[in-house]
């Protein structure tokens, strides 16, 4: 199933489409454990990448949200635990870029945070609160999302517990292997017209 979706991304012409189904095969990837966490971080990479040709480019009539940018935020997050620096570099430049194309003007804890630190210094307090609101989740009011354990890396692993160093948050420093199937879709996008 998902090779047939990687076989329709790289000729789908609609980089919106295009970003859903890489979020599909992350999201189900993960969920039936034929990816790993670093597998779905570097495809999640290329949704995000994709994504922003949706708001960039005039012709698709998209604008990016809250969620889009958490989204953002959290693969910045992902990239430092990583300690992929090149990955971190890219997408802290697209997060300090499109805070300032953000159309949704309403509170947000994190966006709240990012207008007034426009360089993204990660202070141990600020991944401490981080940590408390996902392990607070399921008692927080929805009208005060959307929340980071809403997207990537969802509750299958928490990048701002492996930067404060907590033993539990391992999935980060365990073997960065690429799976066939991970390096066969990045090499499949990368010839492609998203290359």
């Amino acid at each position: 199933m998902l090779s047939l979706i990687a076989g329709v991304i790289t000729k789908e012409i609609n980089p919106l489409i295009v970003a859903d189904d890489l979020g599909y095969i992350v999201s189900e990837g993960l969920r039936e454990k034929t990816l790993s966490l670093y597998d779905a971080f570097l495809i999640n990479q290329e949704k995000i990448r994709i994504r922003r040709f949706g708001y960039q480019q005039p012709a698709w009539n998209y604008n990016l949200s809250l969620f889009g940018l958490l989204q953002i935020f959290m693969q910045y997050l992902c990239a430092l635990a990583f300690k992929e620096t090149t990955t971190a570099k890219i997408v802290k430049e697209w997060l300090q870029t499109d805070l300032f194309i953000l159309k949704e003007k309403r509170h947000n804890y994190i966006v709240s945070k990012l207008y007034d630190n426009k360089d993204l210094s990660l202070n141990n307090d600020w991944l401490k609160e981080l940590s408390l609101v996902r392990k607070q989740y399921e008692t927080l009011s929805d009208d005060n999302g959307p929340y980071h354990i809403e997207v990537f890396p969802c509750d299958y692993a928490s990048p701002e517990d492996a930067l404060l160093g907590v033993p539990a948050a391992e999935l980060f420093f365990k073997d960065k292997t690429i799976s066939p199937f991970t390096e066969d879709l990045l090499v499949a996008i990368s010839v492609s017209q998203w290359g």
